[in-house]
């Protein structure tokens, strides 16, 4: 009778006691961007080591900033280096978890990227809204278009010579577009890491995160989400 008493009063409070959760964190990121859904991947595998799954919610980018500066979510998915200078708020974790790069494309011309001053002699093709090309380009022959499409519709018509352009966004807009003559120049015009951001309340995590981020990194996984998602745009299968 004793056994029968405690097998039910065990039964009672599995039966009645909250099913234990991960905590969800909501993380603002940059609608229309190439890299979001790559660095969703890294930081969901870097918040689940910590205990903790990430919901992401896409905006404008400078509406983002506003949303996850103010509190109402607990932070941005991924953004340059110094952003706290502006946005008082949000508070950096360390370690890069990417890189945006920077491509040069031709149809014609043929030479070594050597930083923005090598691209002087050529007639430049940037699109609008993309500040670290605007400023590399500022003072040369350029033309800025809306649209990515818009960058290769000009550079195949050869009203300009090169185009600089995002590799992800790049590899996307020539899926869809018959165009044999593109050449890619090397290296990347420009390479910029990017990072986590936490809203002030959570700061008290940037060393959990960090660590994972360094661990995934020395463990050759942020390299493997990379080259998976490169393949994927390459073969057409991230729509």
């Amino acid at each position: 009778m004793k056994i029968q008493f405690i097998t039910f009063i065990t039964c009672f409070f599995i039966a009645f006691s909250p099913l234990v959760k991960a905590e969800t964190f909501t993380i603002t990121s940059m609608e229309g961007s190439m890299y979001t859904e790559l660095n969703e991947r890294i930081m969901r595998e870097a918040y689940r080591r910590i205990g903790i799954d990430i919901i992401i919610e896409k905006y404008p980018a400078k509406r983002a900033l506003k949303i996850s500066n103010s509190g109402q979510v607990d932070g941005e998915l991924f953004r340059i280096a110094n952003l706290n200078k502006k946005w008082k708020n949000l508070f950096v974790v360390p370690t890069p978890i990417a890189y945006l790069e920077g491509k040069v494309y031709s149809k014609k011309v043929d030479f070594k990227i050597s930083g923005w001053d090598s691209l002087k002699p050529y007639r430049i093709g940037i699109k609008s809204g993309i500040l670290h090309a605007l400023r590399g380009t500022q003072g040369m022959n350029r033309q800025i278009v809306d649209t990515n499409a818009q960058l290769f519709h000009i550079l195949k018509k050869d009203r300009v010579d090169i185009i600089v352009l995002a590799y992800f966004n790049a590899i996307k807009e020539l899926n869809k577009i018959d165009f044999p003559d593109i050449k890619l120049l090397k290296p990347s015009i420009f390479l910029l890491p990017v990072y986590h951001y936490l809203h002030k309340k959570h700061q008290v995590l940037i060393p959990k995160l960090d660590k994972a981020i360094k661990e995934m990194t020395k463990e050759g996984l942020i390299k493997k989400y990379r080259d998976q998602y490169v393949t994927e745009l390459y073969l057409g299968t991230n729509e």
